[in-house]
């Protein structure tokens, strides 16, 4: 069987009525709650729909492939949602949000994937729970603070130009606080939003649990045309260095252009669909903007089997620290992992930054908030 749900239009009256009960919530919420706890960058409720009876996990680690089993419960990251204010205080409101919008999720997936319920779709409070809880899991986690950090690296030694020395290019490192995620995550959410919902969701059953998860379990499929490269993504140094003597021989300006783009597919705007394994045994799709309802069968024998393979592959490929499977999962422990792949790539003609981002980042994971302190 699937589960179907048509996309619906959040209406004006509907978002203004969020928007007054968001800022009512954080005009009462204690700034204190949270502080120093452990934070979930991918919520309990969900890893537990993957866990056995006794909440474990099998673990294995994206770099090595090394296997360990876990507590669903363990795996979290202290102070990962704390905010600093200006005068130095933490505030935990964020990590507040996070858990009603992970809790309003956990209801509307029990109810989408029982049995019970009839296939039909979801009143506009539930979808947009539904699109809320996407929209934060695809810029709430390391990766995306990682890939932040090598943003900011890349910029500001642009910027510096011929202040730093190449030894300099090499071995220094710009480091943007962690607010700045923060800052970055709740605009991002606003912004991508729109374009994640407006979509006809569905969820389709497959007959054997192969699905698996990881710290980057939402998929954003944008074709095979990822990334699209620019003209100048194949220019040479030679012609970087002819345009320049040309420049300031006729005292005038030069240009190039540099295309930065992160690896991980991320343009939710220009996705043929959005995807989230649910269960070992489920998968949530949304389907592309403004299309109609297509219902799914469930999936059996190569059919599922085929759909797996796909997700997996693309979990594996873009988590960064680990990826989990429930411990009876028939072969994950004997699935080969790629490489880790470098999270940003510039085409810039060849700088020292560009070339250095050409490798798998290293320290893997980002700063957390205890290395400022």
């Amino acid at each position: 069987m699937s589960t179907v749900v048509n996309q619906v239009q959040a209406p004006s009256d509907f978002q203004r009525e969020v928007e007054r009960r968001g800022e009512e919530w954080l005009a009462n919420a204690d700034p204190s709650v949270g502080v120093g706890s452990r934070h979930h960058t991918v919520p309990a409720f969900y890893l537990k729909r993957f866990a056995n009876g006794s909440k474990q996990l099998t673990v294995r680690d994206r770099s090595t492939g090394a296997v360990t089993t876990r507590s669903y419960l363990t795996m979290k990251i202290t102070d990962f949602y704390t905010v600093v204010g200006h005068d130095g205080t933490l505030d935990g409101r964020l990590e507040q949000l996070l858990c009603q919008v992970e809790g309003n999720a956990a209801r509307v997936f029990g109810d989408l994937l029982s049995a019970f319920r009839r296939p039909g779709s979801l009143d506009p409070v539930d979808y947009w729970a539904v699109v809320q809880f996407l929209a934060f899991q695809l810029v709430r986690g390391e990766r995306k603070r990682r890939e932040l950090e090598l943003m900011a690296d890349y910029m500001a030694k642009v910027q510096a130009g011929q202040q730093l020395t190449r030894r300099d290019l090499e071995t220094l490192t710009a480091v943007p606080h962690p607010n700045e995620h923060l800052r970055m995550m709740c605009k991002t959410v606003e912004t991508v939003a729109p374009y994640v919902g407006n979509r006809p969701l569905s969820v389709v059953f497959l007959d054997q649990p192969l699905l698996i998860t990881g710290d980057e379990p939402v998929i954003v499929n944008v074709g095979t045309d990822y990334p699209q490269h620019q003209p100048d993504c194949f220019i040479t140094r030679k012609e970087l260095a002819r345009r320049r003597r040309a420049g300031v021989k006729s005292g005038g300006k030069w240009s190039q252009i540099v295309h930065i783009y992160y690896t991980r597919p991320s343009g939710v705007a220009d996705a043929m669909e959005i995807a989230l394994p649910l269960t070992p045994k489920s998968i949530l799709f949304l389907g592309p903007i403004g299309a109609d309802s297509e219902p799914r069968a469930r999936l059996q024998g190569a059919e599922a089997e085929h759909l797996a393979s796909l997700v997996n592959e693309q979990v594996i490929a873009q988590s960064l620290s680990w990826v989990a499977a429930n411990p009876a999962h028939p072969h994950f422990t004997s699935m080969v992992f790629p490489p880790a792949s470098p999270l940003l790539a510039v085409c810039d003609g060849g700088s020292v930054m560009s070339e250095q981002l050409k490798n798998a980042p290293d320290p893997r994971r980002p700063r957390l908030l205890r290395d400022w302190n």
